[in-house]
């Protein structure tokens, strides 16, 4: 178990801090989508819920756009964050992992695109429907990538793990197979 200091210098850490500001980030702009999608269900043609309901939807895809430009950087900041095997496997170490990586960041253009044409100019339906479709593809893929390079080193021996202390007393320590006091080994996904 994890004393309270403990606790609070891996709440701090780069790597935790990092992938934290990411979700919370991810989880605006999948909010943003679900409301536009949300707000063009209840649409109907030419009436005055449409034309309510149109500023909400511009204004949801502005919120998602800046957000998910935001999260250029932030993606940056969390592969600077990880643990070395694990970028090397996400930059060519690992021939699945980079390119899912890759497809998940080719996909956020495509979202990107979608998000600023909705916000200053004409959609559609099947406009709303591909934006959602793009952002649950990337979700997934960023997922898949993050998942498949920390499995490529779990079953690797922990005497050969890269470590790296949190603090001087009772130092965490990154094992890649989690965060434990003192570097004993824990197992976790």
């Amino acid at each position: 178990t994890l004393t309270s200091g403990q606790f609070r210098q891996l709440v701090y850490s780069g790597q935790i801090l990092s992938l934290t500001v990411h979700f919370w980030l991810a989880s605006i702009a999948v909010a943003g989508v679900f409301l536009m999608l949300l707000c063009n269900q209840g649409k109907q043609d030419d009436s005055a819920e449409s034309a309510a309901a149109d500023p909400i939807i511009r204004w949801s895809a502005r919120t998602a756009l800046a957000v998910s430009v935001m999260q250029i950087p932030v993606g940056m900041w969390v592969l600077i964050q990880t643990d070395p095997l694990q970028q090397q496997s996400l930059l060519g170490g690992d021939i699945l992992s980079t390119s899912i990586l890759g497809l998940s960041v080719f996909l956020t253009f495509g979202l990107l695109h979608q998000l600023a044409s909705m916000s200053f100019g004409e959609f559609t339906t099947k406009d709303l429907q591909k934006t959602a479709l793009l952002m649950l593809l990337i979700v997934v893929f960023m997922t898949a990538a993050l998942r498949r390079s920390r499995l490529e080193y779990q079953g690797e021996d922990v005497s050969q793990n890269i470590t790296r202390s949190v603090g001087s007393e009772g130092a965490l320590v990154s094992n890649r197979n989690g965060w434990t006091p003192n570097g004993g080994v824990h197992r976790s996904c």
